[in-house]
């Protein structure tokens, strides 16, 4: 998981994987049936023990804007594991992808953005977030910000200004008007009828 994770699913052969794991190749097909069923089995782990409880915590009874902060503050943090995340490598790599690691890391972008809508509609049920905020579109702003903060920290940038863009972003829902002619995200759409 860590090696896919580090650098991608394509970055390293099958027989090299066999070494740094100290393995046969035959042992790797015999446990995982080949390179697809052990990124399969890598995307569950890290499912497991990085996607569940982070989408857990948005569940916490925390106000929005905080939980936000913390977020972004964690994923830009060096928790002894590589840097970004194995998850959002492999959603910027379909290309690289057989269908079945496809198909699962699209079931999986669905309870992330699922968890995601869950946890805007708490918040403006509490009155935090913009109420004209279609929910679906909050989320998908949100897994957004939360990808290109991983994707940045992998490429190496200034945490400080991966931290303060992402805050900053993340006040669009809570403060900012994303829209000024309306007060309706739900109502404008701004290029569909201008090109038409």
């Amino acid at each position: 998981m860590d090696h896919f994770w580090r650098h991608g699913p394509a970055a390293v052969s099958l027989n090299e994987l066999c070494r740094r794991a100290g393995i046969s190749k035959p042992a790797l097909y015999r446990a995982f049936g080949g390179e697809e069923g052990l990124l399969l089995a890598s995307l569950e782990r890290y499912r497991e023990r990085v996607l569940v409880p982070r989408q857990g915590a948005l569940g916490a009874d925390v106000p929005f804007g905080v939980l936000y902060e913390r977020a972004i503050d964690a994923l830009t943090s060096d928790l002894g594991t590589p840097p970004g995340c194995l998850f959002t490598r492999l959603r910027q790599a379909p290309a690289r992808l057989s269908p079945a690691v496809l198909a699962r890391v699209g079931e999986l972008e669905e309870e992330q953005l699922s968890t995601l809508v869950a946890w805007v509609r708490a918040a403006q049920e509490r009155g935090e977030l913009r109420p004209d905020l279609p929910p679906e579109l909050a989320a998908h702003f949100v897994d957004t910000q939360f990808m290109t903060v991983l994707t940045q920290v992998v490429q190496g940038q200034p945490v400080a200004r991966i931290r303060a863009v992402a805050k900053l972003a993340g006040q669009a829902l809570r403060i900012g008007r994303l829209v000024q002619e309306s007060g309706s995200l739900s109502a404008h759409r701004p290029f569909a009828e201008n090109q038409r």
